[in-house]
């Protein structure tokens, strides 16, 4: 799970278009939103689409094989 902070450290996107993204990927199933002290987001690893990207990314090398 990742905060908004966190994502935006890690990528430098500006938090505008990490939160904008966020709400897509949500409305579509692809991230789930927990709200803690603050908003956490995570991958829904439930999602067949979700998977499916996963085990692509593993096999051309872009994950490691213990990542989703």
């Amino acid at each position: 799970m990742a905060t908004i902070y966190a994502l935006h450290k890690k990528t430098n996107l500006k938090r505008e278009d990490i939160k904008r993204n966020l709400g897509d990927l949500i409305k579509i199933d692809w991230v789930r939103e927990t709200k803690l002290a603050n908003a956490m987001y995570s991958v829904n690893r439930e999602n067949e689409y979700v998977n499916h990207l996963a085990s692509f990314f593993r096999a051309v090398g872009y994950i490691g094989q213990h990542e989703s």
